[in-house]
């Protein structure tokens, strides 16, 4: 079972690069990152406006 591989010989194996490891990938981490709080902060800044209106306070 150990000896079951049908490749005899890796003389023609190929390297697949996905740039999984590339700066890039830190980038638009940190760009998703602030794509979804953003929003948050425009909402909470909308809420507040919102209830200041409601109480009278503007």
């Amino acid at each position: 079972m150990i000896n079951s591989s049908p490749f005899e010989a890796w003389d023609a194996a190929t390297v697949i690069f996905t740039f999984a490891g590339s700066g890039g990938v830190h980038l638009w981490f940190w760009v998703m990152c602030i794509l979804c709080i953003v929003p948050l902060f425009v909402s909470l800044k909308a809420e507040n406006a919102v209830e200041e209106e409601h109480n009278g306070q503007k």
